[in-house]
């Protein structure tokens, strides 16, 4: 409609209709184009609120759960020592029993590191990762996301090492199964119930060369797998600050 009008327009020499009507079709063309970026902002700003919301989510429970890992894995070492102490000397402060049997069932427990990647993971696969609009934070989450892979092979390797250990001293451990039923809400509830009595002679562990250096690199590496519980929370706590301040 609007070209046989402009046609006709020309055909009569109107040239001020023809500008007129060459004007409104361009100043349509504009509106719209507007319009259609308007609302691709509108959607971006909303993907990005959504982004940054799930990342503080994440974050947040990276951080829980780190708390919880690291307060269990700290009371492990220590009763893993127990253990350790009582190999070397052949005795046993009556006062450690509940310790020396908690630590030989925990001997070969373990937890990954708590992360939470998922959003992370999704913007560097759908190629989103300019929704995170400070450079910093941005620089940040990728450092963590690659040092998460550092620790997985960490792990593998630490599993592997604790494994390895653990025949020397099992021989000298006895299980006897409980009445117990398990009811485990939580993950330190499970490494937590009582599914067997554990319990073993220092004397007889004492009298193995062996158990004392087993023990030993079995907790080097439960201490390490403590550190990089540590680490993780900790970079979790200042990616939460830098996100904190973008949104």
């Amino acid at each position: 409609m609007i070209s046989k009008r402009a046609f006709a327009f020309f055909r009569q020499r109107d040239w001020s209709g023809m500008i007129f009507e060459l004007l409104i079709v361009a100043l349509g063309v504009l509106l719209g184009i507007q319009a259609s970026n308007w609302n691709d902002d509108r959607l971006r700003h909303a993907r990005q609120d959504e982004v940054l919301a799930q990342l503080g989510a994440e974050l947040d429970q990276t951080i829980a759960e780190a708390d919880q890992r690291i307060a269990f894995s700290v009371r492990m070492v220590d009763e893993i020592g127990v253990v350790i102490g009582a190999a070397e000397t052949g005795q046993l402060n009556p006062e450690d029993d509940a310790k020396f049997r908690s630590g030989l069932n925990l001997l070969d427990s373990w937890w990954k590191p708590a992360w939470r990647l998922g959003t992370i993971d999704e913007l560097v696969s759908r190629g989103e990762l300019d929704l995170i609009p400070d450079a910093t934070l941005r620089a940040g989450l990728i450092a963590y996301r690659d040092t998460v892979g550092v620790i997985r092979g960490d792990i593998e390797m630490m599993v592997g090492d604790i494994y390895q250990h653990m025949p020397t001293v099992v021989r000298h451990v006895r299980f006897d199964p409980t009445s117990a039923v398990l009811e485990a809400k939580t993950e330190a509830d499970m490494l937590d119930a009582k599914l067997f009595e554990v319990s073993a002679n220092p004397a007889e562990l004492h009298a193995d060369p062996d158990v004392p250096s087993a023990l030993g690199a079995i907790r080097r590496d439960q201490v390490y797998a403590l550190g990089n519980q540590i680490t993780i929370r900790e970079e979790a706590v200042r990616l939460r600050e830098l996100l904190k301040a973008v949104q």
